[in-house]
């Protein structure tokens, strides 16, 4: 009979089927980087034609990003620059990708900003195309009607404005002198010799009954100088005393978007002066809530920057405001820890109705007299939209949002916790292999004993 060694293989024995779990998983880990390394970025080509031939080497060509509600270039200035060559083409690299943002490549050519139409990168896509047209023309028509908004009739004998907009410091201001003109008997308008520049943006204005209205910026492109933009406005007179205060808010619209770790919200106010004079700025001024942890402080209309103090958790307005309807607007950001806002709002004055915009099917929110209005088109986007009407002055609101992403450092648990996992996982194993070959019994310069033999019978 023969026997066998008590030790067959041990000292190379490897736990089975971990070496091929370690593999796939830094497979995983390094496939995940390398795909949203690759997605963060974009790629833009085009070419400029209209120009001299030969004459284009060297042209200024940038990116921007732009506000898909308004249509005009985002703060920031541009995402990407590049030149072109002599035929015009151009090649714009690592351009931030944002698959639902709008974009517009531009050029400086002969004093003049030249621009492509607004165009989105493709689904799924890293490459989008965007060509640049030098129209000859240099002055644009703007024609449309002036329509009552509610019985859809038509407006004669009113006089409109038209002014121009450009991007400066991050926000829109006014260039330029406005221009006027008068309806007809069908409510007809027109403006002529428009100044024609594809990196300025127009909006028409109406002042009647309702005070000041405003149509959505536009743009008027450069191969078509010539647009029609229909105006809708409010012919109903604003309210009388009806045993209201003087000065009331008869309208707050709350704005909130979500944003990594953050969210950023944006505050419009109708203020309602029914006093029949200039408001005093300094016996009467209007109190505006700000959270104390609110950064990125902005003013987005009807404010001057010069009569505003922050205090606290407030801004206080000494600003004269003329009678009738003013609207004023803040923007700031403010953290969202796990998921959750909470919004807290005291006003000076009693509001008629407020209203909280939140992005359509990710947010919720909830309070005390907060109900859910459905879904409501403001500024050209949906959002889901709550509110609350007849806010006492003084008295606060306060409401909770949920769904806003939190902070940035939460996405990395799960990857650290990965990697601390195999980690462990690795050193157990090398712990377990240098502690096999240490069972060794055997010497060097000596055999190992072997079982003696025994003979049969």
């Amino acid at each position: 009979m023969v026997s066998f060694p008590n030790r067959i293989f041990c000292n190379r024995w490897t736990p089975p089927g971990l070496w091929p779990v370690i593999w796939l998983a830094l497979f995983f880990l390094g496939g995940t980087a390398g795909f949203s390394l690759a997605q963060e970025s974009g790629r833009i080509t085009g070419r400029i034609s209209g120009g001299p031939a030969q004459g284009l080497s060297g042209t200024p060509v940038v990116a921007l990003k732009l506000d898909p509600a308004t249509g005009i270039p985002s703060g920031g200035g541009p995402v990407a620059r590049t030149t072109a060559d002599k035929q015009g083409r151009f090649v714009l690299e690592q351009v931030p990708l944002d698959p639902k943002g709008l974009y517009q490549v531009g050029a400086r050519f002969e004093g003049r900003f030249l621009a492509s139409a607004p165009f989105r990168f493709p689904p799924g896509k890293t490459e989008a195309r965007a060509d640049i047209a030098i129209a000859a023309f240099k002055t644009g028509r703007v024609e449309g009607t002036l329509v009552n908004k509610k019985t859809a009739g038509r407006i004669p004998g009113s006089t409109v404005v038209l002014v121009q907009l450009r991007l400066k410091g991050g926000q829109a201001v006014q260039v330029g002198s406005p221009q006027t003109a008068v309806s007809g008997k069908d409510g007809r308008f027109v403006f002529d010799n428009v100044p024609l520049d594809p990196g300025t943006v127009y909006r028409l204005g109406y002042q009647g009954p309702a005070g000041i209205q405003g149509s959505k910026p536009f743009a008027i492109p450069p191969d078509t100088p010539q647009v029609e933009v229909d105006m809708e406005v409010d012919l109903t007179p604003l309210p009388a005393d009806a045993g209201k205060p003087d000065r009331w808010f008869q309208r707050v619209i709350v704005l909130l978007e979500p944003q990594t770790g953050e969210v950023r919200v944006s505050e419009y106010l109708h203020f309602l002066n029914n006093s029949g004079k200039t408001s005093d700025p300094d016996q009467q001024p209007v109190v505006l809530p700000l959270p104390a942890d609110g950064r990125k402080l902005e003013y987005l209309v009807g404010l001057d920057a010069a009569k505003v103090t922050r205090e606290g958790d407030h801004l206080t307005v000494r600003q004269p405001f003329p009678p009738g309807r003013t609207m004023v607007g803040i923007q700031y950001t403010l953290k969202a820890s796990f998921g959750v806002l909470g919004l807290s709002r005291s006003y000076n004055l009693p509001v008629d109705d407020l209203a909280v915009y939140a992005s359509q099917g990710a947010l919720q929110v909830s309070g005390m007299g907060v109900v859910s209005r459905g879904v409501e088109i403001w500024d050209g986007a949906s959002y889901d939209t709550w509110g609350r009407a007849m806010i006492p002055a003084s008295v606060t609101f306060q409401a909770e949002v949920s769904g806003f992403p939190a902070q940035q450092w939460v996405y990395a648990l799960p990857t650290m916790f990965f990697l601390v996992l195999m980690a462990g996982l690795l050193g157990w194993y090398f712990r377990r292999l240098t502690s096999k070959k240490g069972e060794d019994p055997a010497p060097k310069g000596k055999s190992k004993s072997r079982p003696a033999k025994t003979s049969p019978g």
